[in-house]
């Protein structure tokens, strides 16, 4: 009976063989667990840095487009917005030409005013073919949000801007241009981005976080940084600390 019991142990064996056992695959699992726990989060920061590159790419393409747009139009900067007839654009704006619009003809495609890190932004863009008011809706919301006190202040007319010109900043190298936007004030507001910022002292401030927050200005990236576009053509991730400094908003000459 002996010789029978080794017997079966030793055909067991053989048709195991190749096979885990139940402490091989524990010590194979644990082994999987640890190789994630310390990959996950590398190829979270990967995507993280993937979106902000993509965000600052995008800033950049808007800086030659601002700079194409300056060399037609005597140095001037692009007015927050005009209104003009419907009809004019495709997919339609109603007449509703704020700087995206304006600015649109400088770019290749409308697609450059959304940043791969909005992604409600990248939602929006997808709709352009069933959304009936997409083209008054894309120059309302765009990924960043244009600095417009300082380069396209308020005329005396209502509704009327008077663009700067390149000669009135004191520092381009420190003018905040255009930084990453937020719309949602609401229930009902598109969670995108907003075409225009409000300084600092208009900041409705936290909680709770919404739109108003930082005057639209949206920390994009970990809670805490937005990307800016200086208007020298530079781009950087910024706190929201440091774009609450008043310097970098109202950096110009005085006549």
């Amino acid at each position: 009976m002996g010789r029978h019991r080794s017997k079966a142990y030793q055909v067991t064996f053989r048709r195991g063989a190749g096979a885990f056992t139940l402490v091989e695959l524990l010590v194979v699992i644990s082994i999987i667990s640890v190789l994630a726990a310390i990959l996950f989060p590398v190829f979270a920061q990967a995507k993280v840095s993937a979106k902000q590159s993509g965000e600052l790419s995008g800033l950049r393409q808007l800086s030659v487009a601002f700079d194409m747009y300056r060399q037609d139009y005597d140095s001037a900067y692009v007015p927050l917005y005009w209104i003009g007839p419907g009809g004019q654009t495709r997919p339609d704006n109603f007449g509703v030409f704020r700087w995206p619009w304006i600015l649109s003809d400088y770019t290749s495609s409308l697609d450059i005013f959304f940043s791969p890190a909005d992604v409600e932004g990248q939602h929006f863009r997808g709709r352009r073919a069933t959304e009936r008011f997409w083209g008054y809706l894309f120059g309302l919301v765009p990924s960043w949000g244009y600095n417009s006190l300082t380069f396209s202040p308020p005329g005396v007319e209502r509704g009327t801007f008077v663009p700067i010109k390149d000669s009135s900043l004191e520092d381009p190298s420190d003018t905040l241009l255009l930084a990453s936007s937020y719309w949602g004030t609401g229930e009902d507001s598109l969670p995108t981005g907003y075409y225009r910022l409000y300084p600092p002292d208009q900041w409705a401030g936290v909680p709770p976080l919404n739109g108003l927050s930082y005057g639209h200005v949206w920390p994009r990236f970990r809670n805490r940084f937005a990307a800016v576009l200086f208007a020298d053509g530079h781009v950087k991730l910024l706190t929201i600390e440091q774009i609450a400094q008043e310097e970098i908003w109202t950096a110009e000459r005085e006549n």
